[in-house]
């Protein structure tokens, strides 16, 4: 860190106490108190250094307070009757209560309408201010990490899978397996064979000294971190329509397409060749070129994930397995299985065995997929961004040829 600089976190707690001050100031306090939920304890060290009084008061998370957002004090012992202590709620959401910040020794004529206004703002301000501390190195990474996904869909080569692991780790998300292995061959992270269990990782020393560095190692806490809902496009529902004709026959993946253009707004429709009637619509047209076309085909037509997970599945004959197992990797996974009188077990790289259930039916290479499934339950969400670089990949292959009826068809 350059010398004489301040970390973002104590900017933004310098901040927060001279919002407090001008709010002091504006109904003419005495003094302040600031009370936070005990859940933001560890705050108190960087509020202490910025010269705001701090309190922990377990009453606010039990819901007590006064909902409204200003609110008179009860009478301390001694104090001048024409003074009083206002408190003002600070919110997490609609609901929640962050803090109460006590203005104490206000003069009981403090209530004019200007002043409750500038109030009100100070609040909200202050509000976002200790969201941002709380939230600690999120608030800048959250941003990155969409950035970061956008330089990666126009360019995979641009950003590396340790710093989107690692910015995905400081924006409360939960990297995947790739990433994480790549952030523990750089160095930055501990992965536990545990961790395709219990999809939890260990920030490396080497992480916590440049979060440190940053004033941002004693905010993070590694394992609280919430995977976020993964936003699903709704599938266009397919459609009979009498009146396109197809113009192209696009060949992928050893599966044939037919596409053709509406006439009247110039979308492109698609169907597998030989399926019936049935065309479903695309966002990708002509001007975007035929790989996206083919892509989003691909995308809408097939289950993405398990079709590169039965593709890239690998037996390795080369590891040393027990009596019945097969080794197998997936992805840089590797897993044992066994399968002996109807009952199916599985097993990671010095993990226990567990038993799956399997269908009987399910054998060879789907019930390899299927055990690895039930070891590692976020699967799908791990090989979800690989899976979109193989349908980049397999979208380059594509074969487009004029239309010509066959007897099938």
């Amino acid at each position: 860190m350059i010398a004489g600089a301040s970390s973002l976190p104590v900017l933004v707690a310098e901040n927060l106490r001279d919002t407090i001050l001008a709010a002091a100031a504006l109904v003419g306090a005495q003094g302040t108190r600031l009370q936070l939920v005990p859940e933001l304890e560890a705050l108190r060290q960087k509020l202490d250094a910025a010269e705001i009084r701090t309190e922990i008061e377990p009453a606010l998370a039990a819901g007590d307070l006064d909902q409204s957002g200003f609110h008179v004090m009860p009478q301390r012992a001694g104090m001048a009757t024409d003074l009083l202590d206002v408190g003002l709620r600070l919110k997490n959401g609609p609901q929640g209560t962050v803090g109460l910040l006590i203005l104490c020794g206000v003069p009981a004529a403090w209530q004019a309408q200007a002043r409750l206004r500038a109030l009100e703002a100070l609040t909200r301000v202050m509000e976002r201010q200790i969201g941002a501390l709380r939230l600690g190195p999120a608030v800048i990474a959250d941003p990155m990490l969409r950035l970061l996904e956008e330089l990666h869909d126009l360019d995979r080569s641009i950003v590396s899978q340790g710093l989107m692991g690692f910015v995905r780790t400081l924006a409360g998300k939960k990297p995947s397996q790739v990433e994480c292995t790549a952030m523990r061959i750089v160095g930055l992270a501990d992965v536990p064979v545990e961790f395709f269990q219990s999809r939890e990782i260990r920030l490396s020393v080497v992480a916590q000294d440049l979060l440190d560095a940053i004033g941002y190692g004693d905010v993070l806490k590694m394992g609280e971190a919430m995977e976020a809902p993964e936003m699903v496009r709704p599938a266009p529902r397919s459609e009979t329509r009498d009146d396109l004709e197809p113009f192209a026959r696009l060949r992928l993946i050893e599966r044939d397409f037919l596409v053709a253009e509406d006439a009247d707004c110039a979308a492109f429709w698609f169907q597998e060749a030989g399926h019936g009637p049935d065309w479903r619509r695309l966002s990708k047209a002509g001007p975007d070129g035929w790989s996206a076309v083919a892509a989003e085909i691909i995308e809408l037509s097939s289950d993405v994930v398990a079709a590169f997970a039965g593709m890239h599945l690998l037996r390795r004959r080369d590891l040393p397995s027990e009596d019945l197992a097969e080794a197998y990797e997936l992805h840089g996974i590797v897993f044992w299985l066994a399968h002996s009188e109807g009952v199916t077990q599985a097993r990671m790289d010095r993990g226990d065995w567990i038993t799956c259930d399997i269908p009987a039916d399910v054998v060879g290479r789907p019930r390899a997929l299927a055990a690895l499934s039930r070891l590692c339950p976020g699967l799908a969400s791990d090989l979800a961004g690989p899976a979109r670089d193989w349908v980049h990949r397999m979208s380059q292959t594509v074969q487009v040829m004029p239309y010509m009826a066959t007897a099938a068809e």
